[in-house]
């Protein structure tokens, strides 16, 4: 599931609990570890930054999850990096993808046009 960005037909703070929930606490190597919120003319902007780590690379990695309503719609961006074994190897064997995937597929069920 590689999308640039997803709408649902949940509310903001519905999204926060349901990453809060079937993500940090489902993975004893998953933490949030920041999280921002603005608010401009009744429209939200939030960010969360969230750390997992992964055995397979033995490094974390981090994904930036930007979620908002500017489109009276809520819309889901996610988009991770990082955890590359060496500044000469730039490869994570996939871990980036997988930790995108799996913040994305808690949303699955609620996902509209």
């Amino acid at each position: 599931m590689n999308k640039k960005s997803i709408f649902v037909d949940l509310k903001i703070d519905s999204v926060i609990k349901s990453i809060k929930k079937e993500v940090e606490d489902k993975h004893i190597s998953c933490i949030i570890i920041d999280k921002y919120k603005q608010i401009v003319n009744d429209k939200i902007v939030y960010v969360l930054v969230l750390e997992k780590y992964y055995i397979r690379i033995m490094n974390k990695v981090t994904a930036t999850v930007v979620i908002d309503d500017f489109e009276d719609k809520t819309r889901i961006y996610v988009k991770a990096g990082g955890g590359f074994s060496s500044y000469f190897v730039r490869y994570d064997w996939g871990a980036a993808k997988n930790f995108e995937e799996e913040v994305y597929s808690v949303f699955e069920k609620h996902i509209i046009e």
